[in-house]
């Protein structure tokens, strides 16, 4: 293809260019030189049609033509006769499972109370069967399996989750082939993953894409912060985050979704949000933000019923006083926030501690003023990013309040601290 634009290196060795057959084009599906086209009056087909959009190398069909001609490679045309007599009613492209237990579970079908694979089927040549794993033949069973391939982010994350939690449990390799099967040598394979999970799993991809089986329980830990993250409302932009704000997203998700329903940060909220943090760190930011609410637990302890503006009302304070004064230098910056948080808690709490009171928002606003100013050469402070950063703030002040409490033995019927009982 280089060679064909004019950018083939002089003296350099190129592969030869690419060549089409003269009366065809690429197969819809796996991309393969062909010269069949599709004939949806013989053919049997799942999930496509001849008029399909593509726009392959040496294709007929045009972006402006109401009708062309798409075509099938030999092998892809098989596998669409074989999907179509086991899955009559397909409304999607296939997805092919390939495993070497493929013949003992369906993957498609999960015990929600115990989180198994349960439902054994088979294909044979008396049809799909339900039968026990002993006493399955496997002599003559397809190669593959085929399920539907999922149209949206939350059907991927369960699909992928479902296989890979398959591979991890029979301890064979699971690949799902988006056309045709090649040969894989990882352990878990998924073919068409979205470019946000490519990017947040990049860590765990070898060079072909695929997962090796040391690092299946972290996909399968990963996989399960995604699938919790979506269930919440505003889950989808939260994840779309996480490459740019780290582990920050899920504690906006989960600090919005225990809020809603009343509630502290339970055991499973807790889980996934350290779970995020130990994968998605954000390294410098995060040595600033504890320090930030060590020194608030110290000085500022709302109760747990209090509003997400008490909670956060020395962050916030000092971003504002920030946004007014940043022109004036890191000194001059960090002595106004601590004069703003000064003014600001007197006012707001007459039993306010003054012990060593300067000092401790001496410390604040130095960390804060650091903070501020890295993040305004990196994120620009708009809402998109401040947005996470007090949701990090305000669920590791409601911890350290917590703790702060507890370790002090205060009774729960304290009206001052009665935020200590949850």
């Amino acid at each position: 293809l280089r060679v064909q634009i004019g950018l083939g290196a002089a003296g350099a060795v190129d592969t030869p260019p690419y060549q089409a057959p003269p009366r065809g084009g690429t197969c819809l599906l796996c991309g393969m030189a062909t010269e069949q086209p599709i004939e949806t009056n013989r053919m049997r087909l799942a999930g496509i049609k001849a008029t399909s959009f593509y726009n392959g190398i040496n294709h007929q069909k045009t972006l402006w033509a109401e009708r062309g001609e798409n075509y099938l490679c030999p092998a892809c045309l098989r596998i669409q006769g074989l999907l179509v007599g086991q899955q009559p009613n397909l409304r999607a492209h296939p997805m092919l499972i390939a495993t070497p237990v493929r013949h003992l579970l369906d993957t498609r079908a999960i015990d929600v109370a115990q989180e198994l694979l349960r439902s054994y089927d088979a294909v044979s040549r008396e049809g799909w069967k339900k039968i026990l794993p002993w006493h399955a033949d496997a002599r003559f069973d397809q190669p593959l399996l085929f399920e539907e391939r999922p149209a949206g982010l939350v059907e991927t994350v369960d699909q992928m989750h479902r296989l890979a939690r398959y591979a991890a449990l029979s301890g064979e390799p699971v690949h799902a082939f988006m056309a045709r099967q090649r040969t894989v040598r990882a352990a878990f394979l998924y073919e068409g993953m979205p470019e946000v999970l490519k990017e947040l799993l990049r860590d765990l991809l070898d060079e072909d894409g695929g997962i090796s089986r040391t690092v299946l329980v972290p996909l399968l830990d990963r996989l399960a912060l995604f699938k919790a993250m979506l269930d919440e409302n505003d889950g989808q932009s939260a994840l779309q985050a996480l490459p740019r704000v780290g582990w920050w997203a899920a504690a906006f998700v989960f600090l919005r979704a225990a809020l809603r329903q009343q509630e502290g940060f339970g055991d499973r909220a807790r889980y996934f949000v350290e779970l995020a943090r130990e994968a998605y760190p954000m390294n410098e930011y995060d040595e600033w933000l504890e320090q930030l609410i060590a020194c608030a637990v110290e000085t500022h302890r709302p109760r747990h019923d209090a509003s997400g503006a008490e909670w956060t009302l020395m962050l916030r304070t000092a971003l504002d006083t920030y946004q007014k004064h940043y022109t004036f230098g890191p000194i001059a910056i960090r002595d106004a926030i601590a004069q703003q948080l000064r003014a600001y808690l007197l006012r707001r709490d007459a039993r306010l501690n003054r012990k060593d009171l300067d000092e401790r928002l001496q410390a604040f606003a130095e960390s804060a003023c650091a903070l501020l100013m890295k993040a305004d050469q990196e994120y620009n402070l708009d809402s998109s990013f401040t947005r996470f950063l007090f949701a990090a703030y305000e669920g590791g002040l409601r911890r350290a309040v917590s703790v702060y409490w507890k370790q002090r033995g205060t009774p729960a019927d304290d009206p001052v601290t009665a935020e200590t009982t949850h």
